[in-house]
């Protein structure tokens, strides 16, 4: 994280750095009740959309849980959410939008998912599809954000390749 700060600030990019795109058409917004003083929600959402790690962010969701107590679903589904940015730049994904029940994931071309588990789904499922530029479009019924997010995650993990994990870390080699 603050090598990627000292980065930008001299104004190089990482190469590797890519950022994925969700667009979801989910309510994922923390109430108000919850988190009455706007600017302190404002806070959390920058915090949220600023991890990089899943440590990172299990760190939010626990301070989230200090400071304001019990998570309700609706913030749970923006924890979620930042769970499956996290796995999708992992994977490489530069995007996921969902029109109605029509999904559609954008894979850059270095993605790490395993061709034969991609070909083994598209087969599987009525009506999708992978296109030649790297788009994997199918239909997704669930409409509740929880059934959403956690129907793309398990997607995305059973796409992937295998990630290394570094023992130091415990958090995926990209």
């Amino acid at each position: 994280m603050l090598d990627r700060a000292v980065r930008e600030m001299k104004g190089e990019a990482g190469p590797d750095e890519a950022e994925t795109q969700l667009n979801l058409g989910l309510n994922i917004r923390i109430p108000v009740n919850y988190i009455p003083e706007e600017n302190q929600r404002l806070r959390m959402y920058k915090r949220i959309a600023g991890v990089e790690t899943e440590s990172q962010l299990s760190d939010v969701g626990a301070e989230l849980e200090d400071r304001y107590g019990e998570s309700p679903a609706a913030v749970r589904d923006l924890l979620d959410y930042a769970s499956l940015k996290l796995l999708a730049l992992r994977v490489g994904v530069n995007a996921i939008e969902r029109k109605r029940d029509l999904v559609t994931i954008k894979f850059r071309q270095n993605a790490g998912i395993d061709p034969a588990k991609l070909a083994r789904f598209v087969s599987s499922q009525r009506g999708a599809q992978f296109t030649p530029d790297g788009m994997l479009k199918f239909v997704l019924k669930a409409t509740a954000a929880e059934e959403v997010l956690d129907h793309l995650e398990s997607l995305l993990e059973r796409l992937a390749a295998e990630i290394p994990v570094t023992a130091s870390t415990s958090e995926p080699v990209t």
